[in-house]
């Protein structure tokens, strides 16, 4: 697994390396030792779907995580999430669906010139039919990933100052208000290795902490560490989210995702920190 920190130079390299590559336009990619088209960046699925209740349209960028399709798109992700990752449910379980997925992620890593520009390009299109249809667009660009967009394509955010952005995040680094563009917004995500101190710290810097627990949709318990529990199953866009929140969300998936439980990755409902409910005073919270 790369360090977070190879990982950003090996990204940074990566871009210098291919900005004079093209596929000529084309979403072509080598995939199997073969040349294969690649679908559309933007997708969406059914918890993104959703929002539009809340006056959103969503799309988002699924390409296959970890290291699947042979380069590694989520350095800090522990094995519990590895474990646990929805990747192959839902639409995920068919063979052409995760293909799709990993076609998506070659083209970034074969041609990131090129991605920059297809992705550019469904934005604008995804911008001007919101336009049209009178509603508010919003993009997750790490939707089973977990790369630094605002080091990668930065300009994104400025070309599209009126889109919000948002995504989950293990990568503490990117924590940085002071880095991060203003219509990006990162939701932290916990894991088996993230200590209750991490999570108070990181919820005192004016971030929110994503938990997965062993309840049923719904029934997510009031309180982690003392500090409130909104239902992130409601739904996905994160920058709606009160600050100083933890977004819980239930386990989902199959039965090899729910025995995550075992390694501490997904928190059980009569674990200490559910059950010693004592409010937590964040007198450094910020309030932004």
């Amino acid at each position: 697994m790369f360090s977070v920190c190879f990982f950003t130079i090996f990204i940074k390299g990566l871009i210098m390396n291919t900005k004079n590559k093209s596929a000529k336009n084309q979403l072509l990619v080598n995939f199997e030792g073969k040349i294969v088209k690649v679908g559309s960046l933007l997708s969406t699925n059914m918890k993104l779907l959703k929002d539009k209740i809340n006056g959103y349209d969503v799309r988002g960028v699924q390409i296959a995580p970890a290291n699947i399709g042979g380069f590694n798109v989520c350095p800090s992700a522990s094995e519990g999430c590895k474990k646990a990752c929805i990747y192959s449910s839902g639409r995920g379980r068919f063979t052409r669906t995760q293909i799709a997925r990993i076609k998506r992620k070659l083209l970034f890593f074969q041609y990131t010139n090129t991605f920059k520009v297809q992705l550019i390009k469904e934005i604008t299109s995804f911008q001007k039919r919101c336009i049209k249809n009178n509603i508010k667009p919003a993009i997750r660009l790490n939707v089973f990933s977990d790369l630094p967009y605002e080091r990668i394509f930065p300009e994104l955010f400025t070309m599209f100052s009126n889109i919000q952005f948002y995504d989950y995040t293990k990568i503490k680094s990117r924590l940085d208000k002071s880095k991060l563009p203003s219509n990006y917004h990162l939701t932290y995500s916990r894991s088996e290795n993230t200590s209750d101190n991490e999570v108070l710290e990181i919820i005192s810097s004016g971030f929110n902490v994503a938990v997965p627990f062993n309840s049923k949709k719904h029934e997510l318990p009031k309180t982690f560490l003392g500090i409130p529990v909104l239902d992130g199953d409601l739904s996905d866009i994160r920058f709606l989210d009160a600050i100083g929140s933890i977004v819980g969300l239930s386990v989902k998936g199959d039965k090899k995702v729910k025995n995550s439980l075992n390694n501490g990755f997904i928190v059980d409902t009569n674990s200490r920190q559910v059950v010693d409910n004592k409010p937590r005073f964040i007198s450094s919270l910020t309030m932004v």
